[in-house]
């Protein structure tokens, strides 16, 4: 047994009620929280990577929301037609140890670290989804004449209700001239192994809002292919998507054969005409239109990822054998690096970190492994990297910005 699995008796008690509700509140509707049926985190194989967004709270690392609460997202709609922002978004990297499994233990860290990478996001560690925050405030929640469609955890009870954190992708209006999805956001976790599943969560701050999860087999170069469409303009999946959804991903890319064909995954804003090109979603890529990612009106949706985890046939150590060396860091080793990912600055071990102009003036700081650079000013910075303990220093000159 390779990991805790959920008994069979409490998946099936689950699925029976989902089946029950749905029945009698929503016959005519799509809407079920999977993972609430199959048993969220079930699996014979190893989690060897758990994203929640609830424990990135590092502001220098990941750029805060500007909404002050989860009822509301980070758009300033009264700052004209491109939407503009409450807080800008960033573009980094989250570093999660992969995971390794010990009889009698349990999960313990591999020794090895994973950079996902986040593109134009902001993060939310304290705020909830927003059907939830909504009954805070004693706000009505969307689909309020509807009983079918309420918002307000009435209908049927998922995982992402009441789940504090999540990662909003930016939803920008592109500038003329530019594909509509330009300035959206997105989360790619890249180049894994072995793996049996994904499992996921998202909202979104009102209903009927879209998601679009990815599939990439191979490296770099390769077709990303649909796995999963969430509509945004029709009443199947995202009619609920303010008070959440958890899907899984069956990859099964597990069996030995194929430990060394890099999968990796992709989640982003379903931006394109759902009505018009969702039924594509099955054909040749040869054989979509042109216009299937992409939707040409300003009318874009906005996303929160909650949570990610991977399931692999390999544990953490196995999977990090079969990876690209610049996909993950060895924490065994007895000196430390210094090294630019995106807007991040990482160390390969907890440093006092220090940045200094050229002039020689301390601009940020901060004790850990990384620092955030996304606020700075194109140019070349020294970066100051010196051992907790005091025993060794490094220096490098890097642009950052660029």
């Amino acid at each position: 047994m390779k990991s805790i699995t959920k008994s069979i008796f409490v998946s099936a008690a689950a699925l029976m009620a989902f089946s029950f509700d749905a029945a009698a509140q929503c016959a005519n509707y799509t809407y079920y929280p999977v993972n609430q049926a199959i048993g969220w985190e079930s699996s014979d194989n190893y989690e060897v990577i758990n994203l929640d967004a609830a424990t990135l709270t590092d502001a220098s690392l990941y750029p805060r929301t500007g909404a002050t609460d989860g009822k509301s997202d980070n758009l300033n709609y009264t700052g004209g037609p491109d939407n503009t922002l409450k807080a800008p978004t960033g573009t980094g990297v989250i570093t999660l140890p992969l995971m390794d499994f010990e009889a009698g233990t349990g999960y313990v860290p591999s020794g090895y670290n994973y950079d996902i990478n986040f593109v134009r996001c902001v993060f939310a560690p304290d705020h909830y989804g927003s059907a939830l925050t909504k009954d805070d405030w004693g706000e009505l929640p969307s689909g309020k004449d509807d009983a079918c469609t309420i918002n307000d955890n009435t209908c049927l009870i998922g995982n992402v209700y009441g789940k504090q954190g999540f990662i909003e992708l930016s939803r920008q209006i592109a500038p003329e001239g530019q594909e509509v999805n330009a300035l959206c956001g997105y989360i790619q976790l890249d180049n894994l192994h072995g793996v049996e599943k994904i499992q996921w969560s998202y909202s979104s701050t009102s209903w009927k809002r879209g998601v679009i999860c990815e599939v990439r087999y191979g490296g770099e170069g390769e077709e990303w292919l649909p796995n999963r469409i969430i509509p945004s303009d029709v009443n199947a999946y995202a009619t609920f998507s303010e008070q959440g959804y958890e899907f899984e991903e069956l990859i099964n890319a597990d069996d030995p054969d194929v430990y060394d064909v890099p999968v990796s995954v992709r989640f982003r804003i379903f931006d394109c005409d759902t009505i018009t090109f969702a039924h594509e979603k099955d054909l040749d890529p040869s054989e979509r239109s042109p216009a299937y990612y992409y939707k040409p009106t300003s009318s874009l949706q906005s996303v929160r990822i909650h949570q990610i985890k991977v399931f692999s046939a390999l544990k953490g150590s196995e999977m990090a054998a079969y990876m690209d060396p610049t996909g993950i860091k060895d924490q065994s080793a007895n000196t430390f690096t210094i090294e630019k990912l995106g807007n991040t600055i990482m160390t390969s071990t907890e440093c006092n970190i220090e940045i200094y102009d050229v002039q020689g003036q301390l601009i940020k700081k901060t004790k850990g492994n990384s620092i955030g650079t996304w606020e700075f000013s194109r140019g070349l910075y020294i970066v100051k990297a010196t051992t907790i303990d005091g025993k060794e220093t490094q220096n490098v000159k890097m642009p950052i910005g660029y």
